[in-house]
């Protein structure tokens, strides 16, 4: 969330302090997607290895964390609340995107046709500008699926208050390999 802001912050800036026809323009609404390709890189599924003395989380782009069983306080299993809105979710998306799609390609189009005399750089802007919010739409409905099909997460709380939520199918095989008791 704060990548949001902060890239949101400098479009802002950019497109403020910018020349009509910079490529400045650009560069304001290119920070948006740039960050969500952040966004994404950084909620890529993790990968896990649960061994008897110690949890290690592998991350995409980043170091893997490595938790030591003493360092943890509390594992508990939580049943997953995005699972529950897993098909009113997907509805509520299926209706909407080609609407919101449609939407958005009837006013790029006419956008365009409007600004034929534009520069190749102010047409760029405003087909990047037009289709954001389908983007944002897309990246956020993809962000959900991840976590959506598990029944229940793995919940670790450690010493230095961080908190691991573990999307798995089956929890209680990982706290056994640990050896504690849930």
């Amino acid at each position: 969330m704060i990548i949001l802001v902060f890239a949101l912050i400098i479009s802002l800036l950019l497109w403020t302090y910018s020349p009509e026809s910079s490529f400045l323009i650009i560069l304001s609404k290119l920070v948006l997607y740039l960050s969500l390709i952040v966004l994404l890189l950084s909620h890529h599924p993790s990968t896990v290895a649960v061994m008897p003395e110690k949890i290690i989380v592998k991350r995409p782009i980043r170091k893997p964390v490595v938790i030591e069983k003493k360092d943890i306080i509390q594992i508990s299993v939580t049943r997953n609340e995005n699972r529950s809105l897993r098909w009113p979710t997907r509805l509520v998306f299926l209706v909407t995107l080609p609407i919101i799609l449609l939407r958005t390609v009837e006013r790029i189009v006419r956008d365009l046709q409007l600004e034929a005399a534009a520069s190749a750089s102010a047409k760029l802007s405003l087909f990047l500008s037009q289709s954001l919010t389908v983007t944002y739409l897309l990246v956020f409905f993809y962000y959900f699926e991840l976590r959506a099909p598990y029944q229940q997460t793995l919940k670790v709380t450690t010493y230095s208050n961080l908190k691991l939520w573990i999307y798995t199918e089956k929890p209680e095989e990982l706290t056994k390999l640990l050896n504690f008791g849930i």
